[in-house]
């Protein structure tokens, strides 16, 4: 198996994943990856078209259900940056 087979293989696995979530989890996700460091939920609040802070915990929570993100005191983040990359290069066409 080559490292692109690998990539691409970790890219499938990363959408499969969001399938079932929230969209706004999705959009949760979606923002750390562009974020690129540990997200406060004040600010992923306020970028998410301020949505109760409420609800953004409880996208966090299910993206920490699901493997795509840990949360903690200072924010959301990524549990590894591999998917953090696979999820940013899922919105690049031909990344693979």
């Amino acid at each position: 198996m080559t490292h692109d087979d690998t990539h691409a293989e970790l890219i499938d696995h990363v959408r499969r994943c969001l399938l079932p979530l929230e969209p706004e989890t999705v959009s949760l996700v979606r923002l750390a990856a562009v974020w690129g460091r540990s997200l406060p939920v004040e600010d992923a609040t306020r970028l998410l078209g301020d949505l109760p802070t409420a609800r953004v915990l409880h996208a966090a929570r299910q993206a920490a259900d699901n493997g795509m993100l840990i949360s903690g005191e200072p924010g959301v983040d990524f549990a590894h940056a591999l998917v953090r990359d696979a999820r940013l290069c899922g919105h690049q066409p031909g990344c693979t």
